[in-house]
């Protein structure tokens, strides 16, 4: 039977590493082999790992098992590693979400207000003859956010699927195709906190896609 380590780091980061001499008159080592040690103190190292510590008391010493230790370091490098991802995969959405600010605010400023469609227009009133997602509003949301779809009226079958920053898909919405605009409200409740991607699927195929960000 065996139990896991665990907070090998926070145990390791406890321990004071020193360099020390051995005294002279220590007949348990080689008088040559005395001068520029480094390790533990073992009495400190005892209260924080006391089974690598054994204190000889016929000779008033105490000993300290450093093979033992190893796997706390294996350990304490496995946890560090494990955060490191969680920090890397943190500094991608981070990114993301600032690369998605940037192009809506280039966005913005490069559209002219006269060549925005008007919601409520039809296909033939816009000139549009694509199917087209809107960017959701607002984003990033907390609460809940608005994405509008332009649909032209060959199509036959839409819908709208929201993907994970994995490609997972975690929610399907079916719309109607009998009108070539419309919208869907999405709650922020139903997602954890993250970088998504939306698509609009007409007739089974990838029609348009946008990115959205929900926030705590």
């Amino acid at each position: 039977m065996y139990k896991q380590v665990q907070g090998a780091t926070a145990t390791l980061l406890k321990l004071r590493p020193v360099s020390f001499d051995f005294k002279e008159d220590n007949d348990l080592f080689d008088s040559a082999d005395l001068k520029g040690k480094v390790g533990f103190i073992a009495q400190e190292v005892q209260t924080v790992l006391p089974n690598q510590v054994k204190y000889l008391s016929g000779t008033d010493i105490y000993t300290l098992d450093y093979v033992s230790m190893i796997p706390y370091l294996v350990k304490a490098f496995q946890e560090t590693y494990a955060e490191n991802e969680n920090l890397r995969s943190e500094v991608e959405e981070l990114w993301e979400v600032v690369e998605l600010l940037q192009e809506q605010l280039s966005t913005s400023q490069n559209t002219p207000m006269n060549k925005v469609p008007q919601k409520g227009k039809s296909e033939k009133e816009t000139g549009s003859e694509q199917a087209m997602l809107r960017q959701n509003m607002p984003n990033p949301f907390s609460e809940s956010t608005l994405i509008e779809y332009t649909l032209p009226a060959k199509v036959k079958k839409a819908s709208l699927n929201i993907y994970s920053n994995t490609g997972k898909i975690v929610r399907t919405y079916v719309l109607s195709t009998g009108t070539p605009n419309g919208a869907i409200m999405v709650d922020a409740y139903t997602f954890s906190p993250g970088v998504y991607s939306y698509s609009l699927i007409t007739d089974g195929r990838i029609s348009d896609s946008k990115k959205m960000v929900v926030t705590e």
